[in-house]
């Protein structure tokens, strides 16, 4: 239900949200408070899987022999080498991928998915990354724990920690874990420490990466696609790598038969700018995350100093003290981006943080027509008392009043 005001539409939720979002109808209220087993879930899911909407967590090597096998069993021709040089043509194209075992191909397309090695994309003349420096964050170590340490949960945790933030993502198996922090204020082995400290264990750290936030100037460049970390990367934070890589994919294939096979360059930079956009958009939406009012490290200090240095970041702030978000601040104007958050997004997130007050809400009701307001009253009477809701928004959504501004 989204009540216009001002000609805008607003979220439902303007009338409040609270933390603990899960309906008390819910099964998975159940499924979090009691601590069932895993088989409960997984049977669960497998009966409802048409009325509930969850997310997957996979085995990322498992997922891609599953599609390497479904690629090859369609013909595809699978050359196993590493690429050591690119040949590029006087009009920017790449002429030949040279191997370092020997041996070479001319491609007449390359869809450069090699991370953020770059191994193609960023031999292209004129490359140029545009790098999110306002996130401090760019180390990151992985680990696995057993349940009896972590619990076992439908949910993913997002810890804060005294230099980044922890991941806690359950598994059938295991939790796989991560630490993401910013090398500016922390080491690996500080790092180690404090997450031995926080689960009062020693821990082994298989996985460590460095990264650097930020997208390409240019996605599609000549013949050469950049997709997934290759074209850009934001941090782990959301894990937006995914929906990105699908969303630009998406955007790619239509570019190519709606142009008829023959793009022409305005197509390209459109494309381009919808691919950046939507970087800066997850970029400005995460560092939001931050500034939840935690300041007793230098990090936490730190990275809320950037967030007033950032014009796009410091608008947000900005805009959140006059009303609640709209979907038009991700979509700009008469514009749909590759990919974005929803106005419903952005106010679980900022009311969290305190970053949305009451008297803002407020505010907007006191734009609401009376007898629109009647109705959104009703209506949210229903859905508290479970009379009249989808299933799918049965299992996620709660409204609450807010506190009258004094």
């Amino acid at each position: 239900m989204n009540p216009g005001v001002n000609g805008s539409e607003v979220a439902w939720p303007l009338l409040g949200y609270g933390g603990d979002h899960i309906p008390d109808n819910s099964p998975f209220k159940r499924f979090v408070n009691e601590g069932r087993s895993v088989e409960e879930v997984v049977e669960y899911l497998r009966l409802h899987d048409s009325s509930v909407r969850f997310g997957y967590h996979f085995d990322a090597k498992k997922v891609a022999a599953y599609f390497k096998e479904i690629a090859l069993s369609k013909g595809v021709f699978h050359i196993d080498g590493n690429v050591s040089d690119v040949e590029i043509s006087p009009c920017g194209k790449v002429r030949k991928l040279l191997f370092k075992e020997g041996g070479y191909i001319e491609p007449d397309f390359v869809v450069d998915c090699s991370g953020m090695r770059r191994a193609v994309s960023s031999k292209l003349h004129g490359f140029k990354y545009n790098s999110f420096d306002h996130l401090l964050v760019d180390r990151a170590i992985g680990f696995f724990l057993p349940h009896e340490l972590t619990g076992f949960s439908l949910l993913t945790d997002a810890i804060a920690m005294k230099h980044g933030w922890m991941w806690v993502i359950p598994t059938k198996d295991r939790s796989g874990c991560g630490y993401v922090f910013s090398s500016q204020h922390c080491d690996e082995n500080l790092a180690k420490l404090e997450v031995e400290e926080y689960f009062g264990t020693e821990i082994d750290v298989p996985i460590s990466h460095s990264f650097k936030s930020g997208v390409q100037q240019e996605v599609l460049s000549g013949n050469v696609l950049s997709v997934g970390l290759c074209a850009g990367f934001v941090e782990p934070l959301e894990a937006t790598s995914i929906g990105q890589t699908i969303s630009q994919l998406n955007d790619f294939s239509k570019l190519v038969y709606e142009n008829g096979y023959l793009i022409g360059g305005r197509g390209v930079d459109r494309f381009n700018g919808r691919v950046r956009d939507a970087f800066f958009d997850i970029a400005e939406f995460i560092h939001m995350h931050y500034l939840g009012g935690r300041v007793d490290t230098e990090f936490w200090r730190d990275i809320k100093e950037k967030a007033i240095l950032n014009p796009g970041v410091k608008g947000r702030l900005g805009l959140l003290s006059e009303r609640l978000p709209r979907d038009v601040d991700s979509k700009g104007f008469g514009k749909l981006p590759q990919l974005y958050f929803s106005e419903f997004s952005y106010f679980s997130v900022y009311r969290e943080l305190g970053l949305i007050t009451d008297c803002v809400i407020e505010r907007e009701m006191g734009e609401i027509d009376s007898e629109l307001l009647g109705e959104m009253v009703e209506k949210i009477n229903e859905i508290i008392s479970g009379q009249h809701v989808s299933k799918q928004r049965r299992e996620h959504e709660v409204v609450r009043y807010p506190t009258p501004c004094t």
